[in-house]
């Protein structure tokens, strides 16, 4: 079977008309979702998009000891055993990060195509002065980022000339050319609706764009108390019209596998790594960055960047995967990106699932013919990796996967504003921190970030459940909480406990450094008697 796997950056799951989503038109990530088993549990796992690409691209959890960092050299890739299969491999995406510095994500892949020119990518130096946007502390990264992506962007003319447009070409062509060309894998990345948000005119204006606001298509990540009203309401509408491009270039790469007659034996897999907060929360981004005031300087200078909790806003992630021979459903089954790479190996026919099964967890995957060839060449050995295949969840065989998904920051920077993590059972989720030193916040960065906006900012356990709290906003752990039905203070502690020593284990059983997993033993509640 071919795979074709689609990535969109910084996708919010609430924004898509399949999960729910009422004003912002996605009619054919909708169109898929309709054709697909849809995944309402699927989480991140490592956070943000390197360590989720290394996720995806190796079944294992980079966060248990990378951090912002390229493909790990001595890690099995996906795309290698699969070429190692005789599989063909192709990675057409234009995710400047993926590439820039030696970071390797094509590893493995027999061709690939990275279409130049996003964000802070270093391909144009045309125009040489670009004015500086007002006021910078709005802006993130105004000099390196900004001002690098007018320059990329100085020749754009249509929308032809727009990455998503571009990327969805590339894509199609490559299509074209080896849709009979025996077993194929094509990795697709979509780097929009990542910020800059800048889509062609008519895109954000269909969502009510403020004349009288500032446009700021790339905010200071952090607390949303410095944008005005109006200039949140630009922020929101940018976002989403560049939602709706994306969703129509996606529409295309779907097209062109119908014309070409692949949906009859080809698997389609479309994801997000991660959301961003809007001014929800009262926040803006994916992190908390200071930017201060240098008097001496006379500018905003580079402060300190702090995590912010997963809420689902974050860690909620879209999935669907569209099958030959498999019927349209939703499930409610914990899957995790490292469970994508076991799944396309089955679907490649490198794996099976086993008929063997611990208790409480996923069938291991067993090594086919094909892919015991393939792992001869490569060293690959099923047991370690870290995800499971879903294919059984896809063919409607069940409806549990896993028992727990986990989303986390990088454990390798020991402080707790920078190591949340969120652990969810499906029902509940609990953010927790660890303990580093004393166990006290480095409060210089607190104090610094001036917090408004209701945001807590603070490291002490908290255990929501959004069925009934979806601003995540009641932390059951507190005295005097507001529990949903049938859940009270004890139960609460209980399920937060449980939670924990299941976080546990998790990390023990996917290798996590102990230097790394000391400080996420302790838990400050105990079990009632």
């Amino acid at each position: 079977m071919n795979v074709i796997q689609i990535v969109i950056d910084s996708l919010r799951r609430d924004h898509i008309g399949a999960y729910g989503n009422p004003w912002i038109r996605t009619p054919n990530l909708d169109r898929l979702a309709g054709q697909s088993v849809v995944f309402e549990g699927a989480a991140l796992g490592s956070f943000p998009t390197l360590p989720h690409r290394t996720d995806l691209f190796t079944g294992r959890y980079a966060f248990r000891k990378y951090a912002w960092q390229g493909l790990p050299a001595d890690e099995a890739s996906l795309a290698g055993i699969l070429a190692a299969a005789g599989v063909k491999t192709q990675l057409v995406m234009d995710n400047p990060h993926l590439m820039a510095q030696g970071r390797g994500f094509d590893r493995g892949f027999t061709g690939s195509e990275w279409i130049r020119g996003q964000e802070d990518d270093p391909y144009r130096n045309f125009p040489r002065e670009i004015p500086e946007p007002r006021p910078l502390r709005k802006w993130r990264n105004p000099k390196a980022g900004y001002k690098q992506y007018m320059r990329n962007v100085h020749g754009r003319r249509t929308e032809a000339d727009y990455s998503p447009a571009r990327v969805a070409s590339a894509a199609i062509k490559w299509l074209e050319q080896n849709a009979r060309d025996g077993d194929f894998f094509l990795h697709v990345e979509f780097f929009d609706p990542h910020e800059p948000w800048d889509p062609p005119k008519g895109y954000a204006e269909r969502y009510g764009m403020d004349k009288r606001a500032a446009k700021i298509i790339y905010p200071a990540y952090g607390l949303s108390d410095p944008f005005t009203v109006g200039e949140q309401k630009n922020i929101r509408a940018l976002y989403a019209g560049e939602v709706t491009l994306v969703d129509k270039y996606v529409g295309k790469v779907l097209d062109a596998i119908e014309r070409l007659g692949l949906a009859r034996s080809s698997a389609v897999l479309l994801t997000a790594d991660h959301g961003v907060f809007l001014g929800d929360q009262g926040l803006m981004g994916k992190a908390l960055v200071e930017l201060p005031w240098s008097p001496e300087k006379r500018r905003y200078v580079n402060g300190a960047t702090e995590s912010i909790p997963f809420y689902r806003t974050l860690s909620g992630v879209p999935l669907f995967v569209r099958m030959p021979g498999v019927a349209p459903r939703r499930t409610s089954a914990l899957v995790q990106p490292v469970d994508q790479m076991a799944t396309v190996l089955e679907l490649c026919g490198i794996l099976r699932t086993s008929e063997k099964k611990a208790a409480g967890a996923p069938p291991e995957g067993e090594l086919t013919a094909r892919g015991t060839r393939a792992a001869r060449l490569t060293g690959f050995e099923p047991k370690t990796l870290h995800g499971r295949s879903f294919a059984q969840v896809l063919r409607g065989a069940t409806d549990a996967h896993r028992p727990i998904s986990v989303s986390s920051y990088t454990l390798k920077y020991h402080d707790p504003l920078r190591a949340r993590t969120a652990i969810t059972d499906g029902e509940f989720i609990l953010h927790y921190n660890g303990r580093y030193g004393d166990g006290k916040q480095k409060t210089a960065w607190t104090a610094a970030l001036r917090r408004k906006a209701g945001f807590r900012g603070g490291i002490e356990p908290f255990l929501v459940h959004p069925a009934t709290d979806p601003a995540e906003g009641e932390n059951l752990l507190a005295p005097n909480a507001k529990r949903p039905p049938g859940v009270s203070e004890a139960s609460a502690r209980d399920r937060a406990v449980s939670l924990h020593a299941a976080y546990v284990k998790f990390l023990e059983d996917i290798g996590t450094p102990e230097e790394h997993l000391e400080s996420r033993r302790w838990f400050p509640i105990r079990c009632r008697p």
